[in-house]
């Protein structure tokens, strides 16, 4: 498990496209400088790796039974190392997000990454293994991630006046669109996979949704969130009133979502594993309509 690159590289790429694929585009120019913004991926990846790392190390016991081939610590490194690492990347990603927080004049922007690390450090501790809470955490942190961009980087520009308000609105609300769209989705792939830890978290004491409320109602829990989703993401590509977004929207996140439905009511011992990489896939499918908004 470890750092989970492809999830760092996810958010990298998407910090980067609202950046360079969207925002840019749009004719508006982002307060931080291309070095800045580079050192604020750098900030985001170097706390999401912490973050992974030290719930490694508080999940050794669950991950020997829910994933023993993939756990790294105490195999290919000792605990100590990770702890050093966790400190060392927690405190330099708090370093530069203190930098770029003086840069653009705001300094109690700071909190927002003080914030993160703490939720991130409570969640390995404590927050995980309680019903929907540890879920909810980790999806507000997926928001987040967003959000930070959006105020590191657009909102000193949204303050002032150097583009027109219907240009800089537009802005704010797709900006708080795409974070609540990345909120739900890893709150509906959150809640799956702990269906599919189930028996790992139950050996090592935890209180999670399946073990707390059952299997049925955590899954009445996620069809309930998945329609929710599909509504609000049908109610959007229809106030953009583009025919290219509800035909992209219709084909690469309605169909996988129905398809993840589908599963939901299998019997097949993967459906778990199945349906929350397909919810990561259609995470990176609904960053990417932003590219049709502009057709």
């Amino acid at each position: 498990m470890f750092v989970r690159w492809q999830n760092l590289a996810l958010a990298a790429f998407i910090q980067l496209f609202l950046r360079y694929g969207f925002v840019i585009p749009f004719g508006m120019t982002p307060a931080l400088s291309h070095f800045q913004f580079a050192l604020g991926i750098i900030a985001t990846i170097l706390l999401m790796a912490a973050g992974y790392i030290v719930n490694d190390i508080f999940d050794l016991e669950a991950d020997k039974i829910n994933k023993p081939e993939r756990t790294f610590i105490n195999k290919f490194i000792s605990e100590k190392y990770a702890w050093n690492l966790y400190f060392v990347f927690t405190i330099f990603a708090l370093i530069i997000s203190l930098y770029l927080s003086l840069i653009i004049n705001r300094i109690n922007y700071f909190s927002i990454p003080v914030l993160t690390a703490l939720l991130l450090y409570l969640y390995a501790t404590d927050l995980k293994r309680k019903a929907l809470i540890g879920n909810f955490i980790i999806a507000l942190l997926a928001g987040l991630s967003i959000i930070t961009v959006l105020l590191f980087d657009i909102m000193p520009v949204i303050t002032s006046h150097k583009h027109s308000s219907a240009l800089k609105y537009f802005i704010l609300i797709v900006h708080i669109f795409i974070a609540f769209f990345a909120f739900l989705t890893t709150l509906i792939r959150e809640l799956i996979k702990t269906l599919e830890d189930c028996k790992g978290d139950h050996s090592a004491g935890y209180s999670t949704a399946p073990i707390q409320f059952g299997e049925q109602i955590t899954l009445h829990i996620v069809r309930i969130l998945m329609v929710l989703l599909a509504s609000i993401t049908l109610y959007a590509a229809y106030m953009v009133k583009s025919v290219y977004l509800y035909i992209y929207i219709s084909c690469l996140l309605i169909l996988p979502w129905a398809y993840i439905f589908y599963l939901l009511f299998q019997n097949s011992s993967n459906k778990y594993s199945k349906s929350q990489k397909w919810m990561k896939v259609t995470m990176l499918f609904g960053i990417l309509s932003l590219f049709i908004i502009q057709i």
